[in-house]
């Protein structure tokens, strides 16, 4: 929260107008260093926000915590690394809300992407987004849903396995079942396995989400 917002406030909310001296003693600052931030309409960290809403017994705002993810926004997810298959670097940052999905976010890594068509309806519709747990790693549990690559191209299907055969399957009956032999899994790497799918309006806001 900027300074000029945190005023207003404030203003709102306690019915007061703080000094720069008073927040200069909440805040155990140098007077220099409140009109600093006053002139520049710098912002307050949450520890200081915490600080001033106790002197003031007052709820200032609500902060949500938020998870970085890696979003593809041409969906140009593959990295060719000598022969093997990455997840690209062609990225930006995108911020959610960290209770949109049950996640360890210091130990795990996500990447999100549009689904550019029909193959996963009435499940996943053409544009929703996807968000997956980075891991090349993942022992393939049965109906599970998997970001993978097969001769450079991405997929999202629901993936077990039947004998010795790895089995492909789309929501969409218009789309068949897939097979593939034990022996030709070489070609294909797991990108990721997918957490969360939904909705996304205005760019940030997410609707009608469902979790894994």
């Amino acid at each position: 929260m900027k300074y000029s917002e945190l005023i207003n406030c404030l203003e709102k909310k306690a019915g007061i107008k703080p000094k720069q001296i008073d927040l200069c003693r909440i805040l155990n600052l140098k007077p220099t260093a409140i009109s600093a931030r006053a002139q520049r309409n710098s912002a307050f960290s949450d520890e200081e926000i915490e600080k001033i809403e106790k002197k003031y017994s007052i709820k200032i705002e609500s902060r949500e915590k938020f998870i970085k993810i890696n979003f593809y926004i041409n969906n140009d997810l593959l990295f060719n690394n000598n022969g093997k298959v990455e997840l690209s670097t062609n990225y930006v940052e995108y911020k959610i809300p960290s209770n949109l999905f049950c996640s360890d976010i210091d130990k795990k890594t996500y990447s999100m992407f549009h689904m550019l068509d029909n193959s996963m309806n009435p499940l996943i519709d053409f544009g929703d987004f996807v968000i997956f747990e980075n891991n090349s790693n993942f022992n393939i549990e049965n109906n599970k849903l998997y970001v993978f690559s097969y001769n450079n191209r991405v997929y999202l299907k629901r993936l077990s396995f039947n004998i010795k055969e790895l089995v492909i399957e789309s929501q969409n009956p218009d789309f068949t079942v897939q097979y593939l032999a034990e022996n030709d899994l070489d070609g294909l790497s797991i990108l990721g396995k997918v957490v969360c799918h939904g909705k996304i309006y205005n760019g940030t806001f997410f609707k009608d989400c469902t979790t894994y």
